[in-house]
């Protein structure tokens, strides 16, 4: 494992003190992915009160193309600003960009390839006017395909089967992160206790930003499935787990998770967290090789039993060197 520095968080000042502030702030990051980029405004314009109370925007990475700036102006129709970055930065500050511009009291960044559900900004409002005491808010997602066709319902938080507040979300957040980032809204004035995206973690910026949230105060959660988050190719999700370091980086966040735990919790997070962390290594492990990467499928399996010690990971390091060595050995032939 890589010895990691210490992490920066930008610093996020406060709103600029105007005369009336709106309730919300949606922005929308987006870099030279404009496919998708009509559909995720369309879906927020049909649900969205005027501009008093909401403000729009769309927030340009200095993309290669002006695509991204003719779809606000043709289908956002004066409603929806423009933003673009004088020069390209890392996918963490384009998020932390959309947070300091924003004026509302509450920010949802989406995604540019997903869409919010009609009734989305509703049942947040109502979440969030029933239960002041709340930090942020996110309710559940469904994973969509490059159509839009429904593939798989997300999971909800450990042990909830309905919606409500998480008092002690930190925790279980920090064995497996159930929040997935463009559901979650955030009140602005907890990221400015709290900071911007880190650009420490390349893979997982969002998981680490609400752990840190989670330490403030309680979540409220909606059961209700509210999203629709797309999976494709080009997504990050899709990506992730192909190289057997960007556990490391899991691993990294989940140690300063655990730093915000009060001590007598931290044995038992950090077991169960690395377990998981684990037992995603092994997954990616299995899909490589049936992929035929053996020598990649070895790599999950060494990091997996690092994680989690354990007889059958041991198993898994064994089986997976030997197909590494069979397909050396059949291309030497």
């Amino acid at each position: 494992m890589r010895s990691w520095p210490p992490p920066t968080y930008p610093v996020v000042a406060p709103a600029a003190d105007v005369a009336t502030r709106p309730l919300w702030s949606v922005k929308i990051p987006t870099h030279n992915r404009s496919e998708y980029l009509g559909v995720a405004l369309e879906s927020v314009l049909r649900q969205a009160p005027g501009p008093d109370e909401m403000e729009i925007e769309v927030v340009d990475n200095s993309s290669t193309d002006s695509a991204a700036e003719a779809i606000v102006r043709t289908r956002g129709a004066g409603r929806v600003s423009f933003y673009r970055q004088p020069h390209r930065v890392s996918m963490s500050a384009n998020w932390t960009t959309c947070i300091e511009r924003a004026r509302g009291h509450w920010v949802h960044i989406l995604h540019d390839d997903d869409v919010v559900v009609d009734g989305f900004y509703t049942a947040y409002t109502r979440c969030i006017k029933k239960h002041p005491e709340v930090v942020a808010v996110f309710c559940r997602g469904i994973s969509v395909d490059r159509a839009g066709e429904w593939m798989t319902l997300m999971p909800s938080p450990p042990d909830r089967t309905g919606s409500g507040v998480l008092r002690e979300a930190l925790g279980p957040l920090i064995t497996k992160n159930f929040i997935c980032a463009p559901a979650m809204v955030v009140a602005r004035d907890v990221y400015e206790k709290v900071g911007g995206f880190s650009d420490l973690f390349r893979q997982c910026p969002d998981w680490e930003m609400w752990m840190r949230v989670a330490a403030i105060g309680p979540l409220g959660y909606l059961h209700r499935p509210y999203l629709l988050y797309r999976v494709h190719t080009g997504s990050g999700t899709a990506s992730f787990g192909r190289k057997a370091w960007e556990f490391d980086e899991l691993v990294h966040a989940v140690e300063l998770g655990i730093g915000r735990l009060p001590p007598e919790q931290r044995r038992d997070v950090r077991r169960a967290a690395l377990r998981n962390c684990a037992h995603q290594s092994n997954t990616a492990r299995a899909l490589l090789q049936a992929e035929g990467d053996h020598r990649s499928a070895l790599d999950h399996a060494v990091w997996a039993f690092r994680l989690h010690p354990s007889s059958r990971n041991v198993l898994r390091i064994v089986k997976s060197a030997l197909l590494a060595m069979l397909v050396r050995a059949e291309r030497r032939c």
